[in-house]
C-alpha cells in the first residue's frame, strides 16, 4: 500500500522563497554592479538597479549615484543616494524631472517634484504623487531598501504612456 506525503503550507511557501531567493542571488552574481532587481508598478515593467561611479552634488553633498533601468528603457531613471545620521535623502532624476525623497514625520516619500519644462510636468500624475508622500511609514530606510522602493514606485507617477 502506498502513502501519500502532504506538504504543508509552510513548507511549500519556504521552498518556493528559498528558490527566488536563490534565483536572485544568481543574477546578482552574473552581474556584480547589480544592487537590485524587481518589477515595478506599471507599464515601464521590470528593473534593474546598478550601483556606478558617478557623484550628485547637491547643497555641498555629495550623493553616490545608481542607475535604474526598466524594460521600456525610455523610463530609466538615476538614483543619488545620501546617508544622512537622523534620515537618509535620494534624488530620484533625468533630464526632464527631479524629486526628493526622504523622511517626515509620517513617514518616508516623495517630498518635493521639479520639472524641467511645462511639458513634462503635464506627463506627471498629482494624485499619484500625492499618494507617495509616504510610500511606508518607516522612518529610516536602508540604501538598497529605499532605492527598490523609489524605483518600483516612481514610474507610476508618469502618465506618459
Amino acid at each position: 500500500m502506498k502513502t501519500r506525503k502532504k506538504f504543508s503550507i509552510p513548507a511549500l511557501t519556504f521552498l518556493w522563497a528559498l528558490s527566488l531567493i536563490s534565483l536572485n542571488a544568481f543574477s546578482i552574481a552574473d552581474n556584480p554592479g547589480l544592487i537590485a532587481s524587481g518589477s515595478s508598478e506599471s507599464k515601464a515593467g521590470n528593473y534593474e538597479v546598478v550601483a556606478t561611479d558617478q557623484n550628485f552634488h547637491y547643497q555641498g553633498t555629495a550623493y553616490e549615484v545608481y542607475q535604474v533601468n526598466y524594460d521600456d528603457s525610455s523610463k530609466d531613471i538615476q538614483i543619488a543616494a545620501f546617508e544622512g545620521e537622523t534620515c537618509n535623502s535620494y534624488i530620484a532624476f533625468t533630464k526632464d524631472f527631479t524629486i526628493f525623497y526622504g523622511c517626515t514625520r509620517e513617514g518616508f516619500g516623495a517630498k518635493q517634484v521639479m520639472f524641467a519644462t511645462k511639458d513634462a510636468q503635464l506627463r506627471f500624475n498629482p494624485n499619484v504623487y500625492q499618494e507617495q508622500n509616504v510610500l511606508t511609514k518607516k522612518r529610516k530606510l536602508d540604501t538598497n531598501e529605499a532605492i527598490e522602493l523609489i524605483a518600483a514606485t516612481l514610474p507610476v507617477m508618469r502618465q506618459d504612456y
